[in-house]
């Protein structure tokens, strides 16, 4: 099972800022776009795990490198939806289990 997600060729992100009437910026997130057209758009925690997608990476390294820890499932989600939906090389796939219930063990 592959857990270092690679993009696929061709998508290219990019930094959204939206600004208040002050110039302030006041929230900040990614667009990921395909020859031109935009194809999904993510917050900013989204946007780094993107970047991340290098295909050498390991989703494990990214959840600590983010502090995501209490989030690994939503972030092992979030790259198996990106699987699925044609983003990645390759598609992406977990087991996903309780800590308090190893993987294996039934009680």
């Amino acid at each position: 099972m592959n857990n270092t997600p690679l993009l696929k060729p061709g998508l290219l992100i990019t930094t959204i800022t939206i600004f208040d009437g002050d110039n302030i910026p006041l929230v900040t997130s990614g667009q990921v776009t395909f020859e031109g057209v935009t194809v999904i758009r993510v917050n900013e925690v989204g946007k780094s795990l993107l970047e991340m997608a290098n295909g050498k990476t390991t989703v494990d390294e990214m959840i600590e490198s983010l502090s995501l820890e209490d989030f690994s499932a939503e972030v092992a989600m979030f790259f198996v939806k990106l699987g699925q939906s044609g983003f990645l090389q390759e598609k992406f796939e977990v087991e996903i289990y309780k800590k308090d219930n190893p993987r294996g063990s039934r009680n």
